[in-house]
């Protein structure tokens, strides 16, 4: 995993010059986690994650949380839209309790999508800054591509993310 990790630093660094990295590949949650990570470490000023659940297998990583929490201190705001709320475990989902203390109102949001909303689209995906992301293109398997630095189809992801937030229930998860 050292490897996979320094790889995808190595990406994430070239798409930091402003252009477009080689995508990276990804089958498993830890590859994942890896990638989720780096991409809290690296965005400036806002993460979008639409998810089936938030799974703790990578969203609760301690490395995750960290990195989360980090970006959350220096003013950022992460939005999450889950799609199974019945396995979404806001009391204690280790991500919410890990950013419990630093994350204020509106910077750390969760919204349910609505069934008939959920018919609308097959993939999830996490989207940083509008420049780089990681995408399952089947929901409903851990296979991914991600890329940094690629406004191009960041842009298109933030856009199909706010429309589906527009449409989404509040998730009522921080004090």
């Amino acid at each position: 995993m050292d490897r996979y990790r320094e790889q995808v630093q190595s990406y994430a660094e070239y798409g930091r010059s402003g252009r477009a990295s080689l995508p990276v590949f990804n089958r498993s949650v830890g590859h994942a986690a890896i990638i989720i990570e780096i991409l809290f470490r690296e965005s400036e000023k806002e993460v979008d994650i639409l998810t089936g659940c938030l799974n703790q297998d990578v969203y609760g990583k301690s490395e995750v949380i960290s990195a989360c929490r980090d970006f959350l201190i220096k003013g950022g705001r992460v939005r999450v839209l889950v799609e199974r709320f019945e396995e979404f475990s806001i009391n204690d989902h280790p991500m919410i309790l890990g950013i419990s203390d630093v994350a204020g109102q509106g910077c750390f949001d969760v919204r349910f999508v609505p069934e008939e909303r959920q018919s609308l689209y097959t993939y999830h995906f996490a989207v940083s800054d509008g420049k780089s992301y990681r995408m399952e293109g089947d929901r409903t398997k851990t296979e991914a591509i991600a890329q940094f630095g690629d406004v191009q189809i960041s842009g298109s992801l933030v856009e199909r993310f706010n429309e589906l937030w527009e449409s989404s229930v509040s998730v009522p998860c921080m004090a």
